[in-house]
């Protein structure tokens, strides 16, 4: 039912959280000789949200999207396309891509606005900019991911989110439940590593098929979204960086200009 189906799907949420979380230690662990990032600052509080909030966030998005077909989140496996691994693969790519590119624009718009407005910023998301003070570092850490509250969540996240999957949906077909729990784990890992507070990484986005927004000259680094928490007003994308090319909010990041 589909009390069965959210537990299944907040379970999953927070499993992909907490693998994500552990390789962007990881990869703190092995950053370049002499770059120091900031302290991880593991509280309670950035962990509760994890759990309770963005997971909350993801499963809920997930349930909707399968709320009319319930036994296909666990029992449906397509054996057709599996046999075809090239072919599944593709177009697994093609629409993980444009859920990318879909997402991307209305969270850069939502998170523009989060930011140009006052109100807004002070009610949904300066808790996620908050330990970030002036001469102080300001390059975030991956549990910053998770410093949201519901409305910024629901903003930036939920909404997107579902906006991108319907677009999929009539454009390229539906998703299978593997298909949603890729797509959704490589949506957080981008989430964590544009928070690892590195800023020497040759690491880009879309780790599905990684040539490809290179290729399309609009692959987001880490170093990217780190920008964004030194400089505010500009790299609102998280996904790729496409609409800052677009909308002109694009800044071309250098080490000296992220100095923590």
């Amino acid at each position: 039912g589909h009390a069965r189906l959210f537990l299944f799907a907040w379970l999953s949420a927070i499993w992909r959280n907490v693998c994500a979380l552990a390789v962007q230690t990881v990869c703190r662990a092995q950053r370049r000789k002499g770059e120091t990032p900031v302290a991880l600052h593991l509280t309670i509080q950035p962990v509760a949200r994890m759990v309770f909030l963005a997971a909350v966030s993801d499963a809920s998005v997930i349930r909707w999207y399968f709320h009319k077909d319930d036994d296909r989140i666990t029992n449906n496996v397509d054996v057709g396309a599996l046999a075809s691994l090239g072919y599944w693969w593709a177009l697994l790519v093609l629409k993980a891509f444009t859920w990318e590119v879909v997402f991307d624009l209305a969270h850069y718009w939502m998170h523009r606005l989060s930011h140009a407005n006052t109100a807004l910023y002070r009610l949904s998301h300066r808790v996620h900019h908050r330990g970030y003070q002036p001469n102080k570092s300001r390059a975030p850490t991956p549990l910053a991911t998770f410093q949201q509250g519901a409305i910024d969540l629901v903003l930036s996240n939920a909404i997107p989110a579902a906006l991108a999957l319907v677009a999929v949906d009539r454009t390229l077909g539906r998703m299978s439940p593997l298909a949603i729990e890729l797509l959704f784990a490589q949506k957080v890992f981008v989430e964590v590593a544009g928070h690892n507070g590195l800023s020497e990484t040759t690491w880009t986005a879309f780790p599905l098929c990684v040539w490809l927004p290179r290729a399309l000259g609009i692959a987001i680094r880490s170093r990217d979204h780190h920008a964004h928490h030194v400089h505010p007003s500009c790299n609102f994308g998280k996904r790729t960086m496409l609409w800052d090319k677009v909308f002109g909010t694009q800044l071309k990041t250098t080490t000296t200009q992220m100095a923590m």
